[in-house]
């Protein structure tokens, strides 16, 4: 419509001009003259449609007019609209020049967005808050409210509160919600909580509450307290309050039961039951032949001394510790009176003193080490058990082998005696550096691992065993293998004659020996009872924390003449 006018204002003007005298405008009053032009009832602040951008003055026709839009991906110098979701304000200017002068005049709209929100006003008795909501969304941030001595009862869309109104109701409308109060009508509750005595079965009153609750709700006074348990069977724990007869709730607590087990050599051997809170005190010393009891400790290793007399508030699982009695002579002397917590730092102190060899002169040694009890002139071969000629050709008939591999040793000596065995070359090269994994017959790739044979696992064992605890080298399936599977293979094939014969020969080469191979026993007195299969008994084994430290030892390191030291068996 308003178009329609301008146009036939614009009509009558140009008769008018014909009939009289043309007039001359200024450019300050073309300017002044011109306008959007928007359509049915759109306005400034509200442009739903396209607009009309005049390109013409109707008071001086020789005026060159052009428009420009801030933003025309909504609105274009054309007057064409797309509108966005949200409202979003565009400013248009019109640049005028007449007679070689020019000017500008802006125009601040708002296209409106196609989203359509609606107003929420919602009323806590005379308190209102104002949300403006997203057509067919929910009111967001709207809190219960609370009011001292009332209870919130719900929302209402009239102030009448009689149409309920649900927060998760979406919106589609303009809307008034209000909120109903009742008076709170609360009444006295009384609980008494019993606990069970430490010394007997009887209950003492110990804490009592006093409370308000609302009427005709259910009051539950049960909670939870450290070492305690409800009983369930006595006493009241819940119950609806009432304004005629007060609610008196009796709740009773039952003292958890701990239970303290006893091992000994990875068997129990006697247990204890305590109340939360009682002290615990110390069962009759054990005695074992051969070994002096040494109290107890949390851990296997005996490293976790245990003391009596604090107050129990869990399970505990102790270990025995024991002292060997055995009185240990010459190169293990210095061990006698060792605990067996203390045994493996004792052991390392004691094979720590050593003769540093080179790997060359090594060559020599494993030749006498490993000779073949029925010919001098031959060796047993590791993993094949084969025997071929002991003299050493530079690695072709045999080459030295690394039982914990050489490219796994960190700072240990790579020419360490007791970590070499002679061994068939490609056999070897096959095993490279795998762990040590579980298999059976001979020697073999497995998965997990090498399988060095049924005849050689317990040696091997050993030797890990011995490399572990003087180079502090940790064993795991990374690096070596299992240890629990390498104390197995202990037991399982025990030390022969074999064995003692190199172990003293590497002594008179080294000056230190295996203590495994010497005493067996040790492995069981510093990782426990070590069971014989895997499936038997596997609590009994644990896996020891890493030592990073240990006492710096004084090492000797000198050449070896090995003519002078080669021979074929060494007494000890």
């Amino acid at each position: 419509m308003k178009k329609l006018v301008l146009i036939l204002s614009l009509a009558i003007f140009s008769l008018g001009l014909i009939a009289c005298e043309e007039k001359t405008y200024t450019l300050e009053e073309v300017i002044e003259s011109m306008d959007v032009v928007y359509a049915g009832d759109d306005q400034s602040d509200h442009i739903t449609t396209h607009v009309w951008l005049p390109l013409q003055s109707p008071l001086m026709k020789n005026a060159a007019l052009s428009w420009s839009s801030s933003n025309p991906a909504v609105l274009d110098e054309y007057g064409t609209v797309n509108r966005p979701l949200e409202d979003v304000e565009v400013i248009l200017t019109l640049t005028v020049v007449l007679n070689g002068l020019s000017d500008t005049k802006t125009f601040t709209v708002t296209v409106k967005g196609t989203n359509v929100y609606y107003d929420v006003v919602v009323h806590v008795d005379e308190a209102t808050s104002d949300f403006r909501v997203l057509s067919g969304q929910t009111i967001t941030g709207l809190e219960t409210p609370e009011k001292e001595g009332y209870k919130f009862v719900g929302w209402f869309k009239d102030q009448a509160m009689t149409l309920p109104f649900v927060i998760t109701e979406a919106i589609t409308e303009d809307l008034h919600v209000y909120a109903k109060f009742d008076v709170l009508v609360v009444a006295d509750v009384t609980v008494n909580y019993y606990y069970e005595s430490i010394s007997t079965e009887e209950y003492v009153l110990t804490e009592t509450l006093e409370i308000e609750a609302e009427v005709g709700t259910l009051f539950d006074g049960s909670k939870e307290v450290t070492g305690f348990v409800l009983n369930t069977e006595q006493g009241t724990l819940s119950g609806t309050v009432s304004a005629i007869t007060p609610l008196v709730l009796n709740i009773y607590f039952d003292r958890e039961v701990y239970e303290i087990k006893y091992y000994s050599d990875g068997v129990q051997v006697d247990f204890d039951l305590y109340k939360y809170g009682q002290t615990i005190s110390a069962i009759a010393d054990l005695s074992m032949s051969g070994f002096t009891f040494d109290g107890w400790s949390t851990t296997p290793d005996g490293k976790n001394p245990y003391t009596f007399g604090s107050a129990a508030t869990s399970d505990v699982t102790l270990f025995a510790i024991w002292i060997a009695n055995a009185q240990y002579t010459g190169y293990y002397s210095s061990i006698n009176n060792v605990t067996d917590a203390n045994l493996k730092t004792a052991l390392r102190i004691l094979i720590s003193q050593m003769t540093t060899l080179t790997y060359t002169s090594t060559s020599n040694m494993l030749n006498v080490s490993d000779r073949n009890p029925s010919n001098s002139s031959q060796i047993i071969l590791v993993y094949t058990r084969t025997i071929v000629s002991g003299t050493w050709d530079g690695g072709s008939t045999w080459n030295k082998e690394h039982v914990w591999p050489q490219s796994k040793l960190g700072t240990a000596s790579e020419s360490d005696i007791h970590n070499l065995k002679p061994c068939n070359p490609s056999v070897n090269s096959t095993r490279g550096n795998l762990p040590y994994a579980n298999g059976s017959g001979t020697n073999k790739v497995v998965s997990g691992g090498y399988y060095p044979g049924d005849a050689d696992k317990g040696d091997i064992a050993r030797i890990v065993l011995y490399m572990h605890v003087r180079w502090n080298l940790i064993i795991n399936t990374s690096s070596v293998g299992d240890l629990n599977m390498l104390l197995r293979w202990h037991m399982e094939d025990p030390v022969d004659d074999f064995e003692r014969n190199r172990n003293n020969v590497l002594y008179g080469y080294q000056n230190n020996r295996n203590p495994f191979i010497d005493h067996p026993e040790f492995a069981e007195r510093i990782w426990g009872v070590i069971p014989t299969s895997e499936t038997s008994n596997e609590q009994a084994l644990f896996t020891p924390v890493f030592e990073p430290t240990f006492e710096v030892i004084e090492i000797i390191t000198y050449e070896v003449d090995i003519t002078s030291l080669k021979r074929d068996y060494i007494q000890f």
